[in-house]
């Protein structure tokens, strides 16, 4: 059950006791505050002669806006036993109207028979909340059925935790938004690079002191060019001019190399990929094979839009001793660094850096990764480590989602590991940061007018 700020009774049952005929697939109701009679009641969609979906709610809370939002598990919708059980997310008018319902199901991605063993996996959603920006965010848990697991043979597949992210409308990025939809990647954004399309990153260049001065750098795509045999885009570097040479095909993105004379792969924005891609060393000589393997795929809400942004573990990089985490936009590319990924920088110190993605926009998009405009130039004149000023931390140590008190909206942040290496940056949205692997961290986080910087632990 849940109250309403209004004090207003929601509950979940499976039948409607005023009508011995109504469907037992799974009602919601709602009681006035005086608990003395039910307002109205809806039935949860199902179709008697195709689907036959049977609900059961397991948590509800209540929007922004005063929608109800509500999530649990869906049984039925399927030929196979092992079919039947799904997660689900709804949501609710105050006055009783069902404005969607969405069942999301996993795959058998560990292709068992489907005759034998069914399509899915099974799995439900416990619980769900609302971020400031409207997102909703629900956890619960993915499994096999033991008679899959029979066949699988390994018990740690028998259950994972399941964290997903979607829109208001239910919606998930990187697949097509249907009533039931499948946790497959199978419709994940494919990049649309054309002639127009821009990348504005932050550069910033040491003055050979603490003092830091940003400013910032456009790559564009300014025509076509035949290089290396094949048609590919002329990507133009701000202010120097120089071109470099991208090629797509589908979801893989090649860059030309001028010391190697061919295209290299450096990205492949399926949702599940392993690929490799040769590399040279920037700074003294030798290159070897960088093994590049997407880690996780996660959502991040960008101006209204839920984005993937698959987190690569790069093997073998040529840039630490040990391997290279990185993110990438899905459709987009590199979060920071540049286009390229970045491989054989090991010896560098460069006094020219490009680090965070402010900006990408094409013919039918743009996206604002910083919350200040694109060409925006600063001089970053300190650090401070704070204890207890401007901004407070808490929970601290958390189990990954942290409050930040004290910033500015929008605030830039950049997060480092104990040994120096960027893991994470962007934006603070509605002063939280998920942080998602367990470790020990170091915090920057942007007032506007210098860094300030925060230990944070995660369990």
């Amino acid at each position: 059950m849940h109250v309403s700020e209004s004090g207003s009774y929601y509950y979940f049952s499976v039948v409607n006791p005023e009508d011995i005929w109504a469907s037992d697939n799974g009602w919601i109701n709602k009681l006035n505050p005086e608990m003395e009679e039910v307002e109205w009641r809806t039935p949860l969609p199902s179709e008697p002669f195709s689907n036959n979906w049977k609900y059961n709610v397991l948590d509800f809370i209540e929007a922004a806006n005063g929608d109800i939002i509500f999530c649990g598990e869906a049984t039925g919708g399927g030929w196979h036993p092992d079919d039947s059980h799904n997660g689900f997310i709804a949501r609710i008018s105050p006055g009783g109207e069902l404005k969607w319902t969405k069942i999301y199901r996993h795959p058998n991605v560990d292709a068992l028979p489907v005759d034998e063993f069914g399509l899915y996996r099974q799995g439900k959603l416990n619980k769900v909340i609302e971020t400031p920006t409207g997102q909703i965010i629900a956890c619960g848990h993915a499994r096999y059925s033991p008679f899959q697991l029979s066949a699988i043979q390994d018990l740690e597949l028998s259950s994972r935790l399941w964290l997903l992210a979607v829109d208001a409308n239910g919606c998930l990025a990187g697949e097509e938004c249907q009533d039931v939809i499948v946790l497959d990647g199978a419709n994940t954004a494919l990049p649309v690079f054309d002639i127009g399309t821009r990348w504005t990153y932050e550069v910033e260049t040491a003055s050979g002191g603490p003092a830091k001065s940003v400013s910032f750098e456009t790559y564009e795509i300014v025509d076509t060019a035949t290089v290396g045999g094949q048609t590919a885009f002329a990507v133009e570097e701000g202010s120097t001019g120089n071109l470099q040479y991208l090629r797509q095909e589908g979801s893989l993105v090649y860059l030309w190399d001028a010391d190697l004379e061919m295209y290299q792969l450096n990205y492949d924005f399926s949702v599940n990929s392993q690929y490799g891609t040769q590399w040279t060393s920037q700074c003294s000589s030798g290159g070897g094979i960088a093994m590049i393997e997407v880690d996780s795929v996660t959502q991040e809400t960008v101006m209204g839009d839920t984005l993937p942004v698959q987190h690569l573990r790069i093997e073998n990089n040529g840039t630490i001793e040990g391997d290279l985490l990185t993110n990438v936009y899905a459709g987009i590319g590199q979060q920071s660094g540049g286009l390229r990924l970045p491989l054989g920088y090991g010896l560098c110190d460069p006094v020219r850096e490009v680090t965070q993605l402010r900006c990408f926009e094409n013919d039918s998009l743009q996206y604002n990764f910083v919350g200040y405009s694109c060409d925006s130039t600063f001089v970053i004149t300190s650090t401070s480590e704070v204890t207890q000023g401007a901004i407070n931390i808490f929970p601290n140590p958390s189990s990954g989602l942290i409050n930040i008190e004290g910033a500015p909206p929008s605030a830039p942040y950049e997060l480092y590991a104990v040994d120096g290496r960027l893991v994470q940056s962007g934006v603070i949205s509605g002063r939280q940061l998920f942080i998602e692997r367990p470790g020990i961290y170091w915090l920057k986080v942007s007032t506007g007018k210098h860094w300030e910087i925060v230990r944070v632990a995660v369990l």
